[in-house]
């Protein structure tokens, strides 16, 4: 797993296991946006996004 800073927000990854990363290693991250998950840092609810 990969915990990131993104745009000042903190972005988890989930990675393969065999992916092996040091702390502050800079990676590039691609992704599917319908694969997504919205969170809100106050309550910890997910919530939708129109897409």
């Amino acid at each position: 797993m990969a915990i990131c800073l993104f745009s000042k927000q903190d972005l988890t990854a989930p990675l393969e296991p065999s992916i092996q990363l040091s702390s502050y290693e800079k990676i590039h991250l691609s992704f599917d946006r319908e694969n997504l998950h919205f969170i809100d840092s106050q309550t910890g609810s997910r919530f939708a996004i129109d897409q």
